[in-house]
């Protein structure tokens, strides 16, 4: 069974692997935003609607189906990889044959060629050693992280290279495929095998893939509509701005939520059978999540346009507001998986898919309905969307598989973390150096020793009270004694 300690230990492992990888990307991002154009990114970007589109479509659930089992064997992971491998393949093939006819309905032949570079992706990736679930499973993460970093090296650099060479956006479709290459080889380095094909727990797979792969594709339909409708409605350049603002501003998603609480599935389905314990646990992960989503939202909102203009450039800034709104919307996400994760763990996909179709047809119909004047609103639109269906949804699950109590106590949290970041937020701007620099540096860093002086001092005075402040303040301190300790070790006689 996995322990707590392993569980911490995995997420930090995955936690160092984004941040490594997504602060390496914003380096390559700071150089291909100045060499390359809105419209260069923009043309991927449409391209990438199909690349996604294939990845919804072929989306079985496999490593959340591995992750929830009790018992994980060889049988299960070849079956997993056989249903990968067929449902890729099959629709990379489809578009490969569409591309030509997805060329002429944009007008553009650039197109074309990237979805045929896209297909050959999609191929490469279902050839990974099915034996690396079990690393995940087992939250053996430490090679899968060194070797992922590694890889996230090697992309950057050869997209990094093309673009300032050639200055094209040929060097963003490298950097994709490279990425893919790569890491098929690290697949195998970390575990070596000869896949399998088998179909042997097939129908015991897809009574649970069987509602993840609509609701992957209609999650699909719900995301990246707004993209779809860009890409139709505007130019390349504004699709190209879009698209790339939301990729930014789902950085601190990626980058800090994700992997904190992406490895909670496999870590819950062993203790799900024990109801106060799994809910004591899930309490304690939406603290910490309200603790990590807050100041970044109030960070990226309070400092949008400076940090678009220190990242991308001055072509980008006219678009900067579009950071703060998908920012909002990234970190909601959080809350959401958190929610899928649950219901997930209690075998009832159905109602994901349900959610993901009533809230998708909902948005749709607003959506074109509303004659939208620009792409702010349209963006304003889809998230003020996303966050009402994200919070009713999080409440009914909340209710119906843990407590009216779970979710009393998410509210009080929220309004206490808020109201502990605004206010170190008012704090920090009484003070107005010259220059955007010095200010973003004192407000943020100001802002930040408030908030977690504050979090710190709930958490030792609240402790006897709450039970997840008391959780969080013993691993603050059993951490800072171990780092302690650690720099008051001895040197011995080598040394």
């Amino acid at each position: 069974m996995l322990s707590i300690k392993q569980g911490i230990i995995a997420s930090l492992f995955e936690l160092f692997t984004q941040i490594t990888k997504k602060f390496v990307g914003i380096f390559s991002l700071m150089v291909l935003a100045r060499v390359l154009t809105p419209e260069d990114f923009g043309v991927v970007a449409v391209a990438l609607i199909f690349l996604n589109f294939s990845n919804a479509i072929t989306d079985s659930g496999s490593r959340h189906y591995l992750m929830s089992l009790k018992d994980m064997d060889s049988d299960h992971v070849s079956t997993a990889w056989t249903l990968s491998f067929i449902l890729k393949n099959l629709v990379a093939t489809v578009l490969i044959i569409s591309s030509s006819f997805i060329s002429d309905y944009y007008n553009d032949p650039r197109i074309g060629e990237i979805i045929l570079v896209f297909a050959s992706i999609i191929f490469i990736s279902t050839l990974t050693s099915p034996d690396i679930e079990y690393k995940y499973k087992n939250q053996d993460l430490k090679e899968i992280t060194f070797l992922t970093f590694f890889s996230r090296l090697l992309t950057v650099g050869i997209t990094v290279a093309v673009a300032v060479i050639y200055e094209t956006y040929w060097a963003l479709v490298m950097g994709q495929l490279t990425s893919a290459v790569t890491f098929f080889f690290i697949s195998y380095k970390i575990a070596p095998c000869i896949p399998k094909f088998s179909l042997k727990n097939l129908s015991e797979q897809w009574n649970f893939s069987k509602w993840v792969i609509p609701r992957s594709l209609i999650n699909f339909v719900r995301d990246q509509f707004d993209s779809i409708y860009v890409s139709t409605s505007f130019d390349k350049s504004v699709m190209g701005a879009y698209n790339s603002m939301r990729y930014y501003g789902f950085i601190p998603f990626d980058t800090f939520i994700r992997p904190a609480f992406g490895t909670l599935l496999a870590q819950a389905s062993q203790f799900k059978d024990i109801p106060d314990y799994f809910k004591r646990q899930l309490t304690t992960v939406i603290f910490i999540l309200l603790l990590v989503s807050i100041p970044i939202v109030f960070l990226v909102f309070s400092h949008y346009e400076f940090l678009v203009h220190l990242i991308l450039g001055e072509k980008w800034t006219q678009y900067a507001q579009l950071l703060a709104f998908f920012t909002l919307s990234s970190c909601l996400l959080g809350l959401f998986n958190l929610s899928c994760d649950i219901v997930i763990l209690h075998s009832k996909t159905s109602i994901i898919f349900i959610y993901t179709l009533v809230s998708t047809i909902v948005q749709l119909y607003v959506l074109i309905s509303v004659d939208f004047e620009d792409i702010f609103e349209l963006a304003l639109y889809k998230v003020g969307l996303d966050i009402l269906s994200i919070c009713l949804f999080f409440i009914f699950i909340t209710i119906k598989y843990l407590s009216f109590a779970v979710l009393l106590s998410f509210f009080y949290r929220l309004f206490l973390i808020s109201g502990f970041m605004l206010l170190a937020g008012w704090l920090s701007n009484l003070i107005q150096p010259d220059g955007k620099i010095l200010y973003f540096l004192i407000h943020s860093t100001m802002s930040m020793i408030i908030y977690v002086t504050c979090i710190l001092a709930y958490l030792y005075l609240f402790s006897s009270k709450d039970k997840s402040a008391e959780y969080i303040f013993q691993l603050l301190q059993k951490t800072f004694i171990k780092i302690t300790k650690r720099n008051k070790a001895p040197l011995s006689p080598d040394n």
